[in-house]
Parts: structure tokens; sequence; C-alpha cells
């Protein structure tokens, strides 16, 4: 169930050859649920796992600038370390985004949701979309429909998630 929570962000390399800690990659997450985008950033815990939290909701049929001004924060936002969750607190982690999606359960959420990774490098933008297995099998990449953008052009990254989450033809 948490396979997609569990997304280690790595660290991109600091080409300078002066020794400062390496850069960490910045990452992001969107769901399509119950006819709902959903934005999250996507953290680091002290442990080393990706932790999707703060969702925000963008409705069902949000504009391409909303979009990119939602992923910018996410991203911004996804830059730091959060303790590890104790075992006790798993349960919970994603609450926040049933409650975005307006649903009650899981399964609910996974019913006909779709979902698509946001990873920024120093040079680039990474948008890969998920396969829906269900809610007992989770997501699996589909590393075939990879779009990749420069860094900074995060209108054609909404624009990019609008066609990946159905909501465009474009």
């Amino acid at each position: 169930m948490f396979d997609r929570l569990r997304n280690c962000l790595g660290a991109a390399a600091v080409g300078s050859g002066h020794s400062q800690p390496p850069l960490m990659e910045l990452s992001a997450v969107a769901y399509l649920a119950n006819g709902k985008l959903i934005i999250a950033p996507v953290v680091r815990t002290t442990d080393g796992l990706g932790l999707e939290v703060e969702p925000s909701t963008l409705g069902g049929s949000p504009d391409e600038d909303s979009i990119a001004e939602a992923l910018s924060g996410a991203l911004t936002r996804s830059g730091r370390v959060v303790p590890h969750p104790a075992q006790s607190e798993w349960k919970g982690v994603f609450q926040p985004f049933l409650k975005a999606a307006s649903v009650r359960s899981y399964k609910a959420f996974m019913k006909d949701a779709r979902t698509i990774s946001i990873r920024a490098t120093e040079n680039a933008l990474e948008l890969t979309p998920y396969r829906n297995l269900g809610s007992k099998e989770g997501f699996q990449p589909m590393p075939e429909e990879v779009v990749l953008l420069h860094r900074d052009d995060l209108k054609g990254a909404a624009q990019a998630l609008l066609r990946l989450a159905g909501l465009s033809t474009g």
C-alpha cells in the first residue's frame, strides 16, 4: 500500500570539484483522484525515505498557471528532511491525501486514481506517470511515457501533467 510513499530521493552530484555537500533532488507528486488534481511535495525522512506530505487540491479542471504555481511550491517545499515516522504513525501518513480527494478510504482513493512523479534535478524536470494496479498493488512506473523538460519549464510541466493525468488531449 505504501510503496508509492517510499520513493527514495537521490542526490544530484555537484560538478564543481569543491567539497560541498551534494544538492538534493527536489521531488513532488501529482494525483488525479475522485476527479480532483492533488499536488504535494515529497520530502526526505531522516532514514532517507521519500514521504509525500502537505497535499494541495486544485480541483477537477485547473488551469496551467495554477498547476505551474503549485508545482513550483511543492518542489520548493520538498527540499527538506523531516523526522522518520514512528511505526505507530504510518497508518495516518496518507490521511491528508484521502481528505484532499474527499474520500474515506485508500480503496476509494485508488478506484480511478492516476499519479505522476515530478523530479527536478539541476538541469531538468522529469515527469513519470504510473499505472494504477489497484489498492492492493499500488502504482507501477511507466518509463516509456516519461516526459523530460528544461528545469525552468514549469508551464511545459503543467501542460504535460494535464496530458498525463488525462485532463487534456494536447
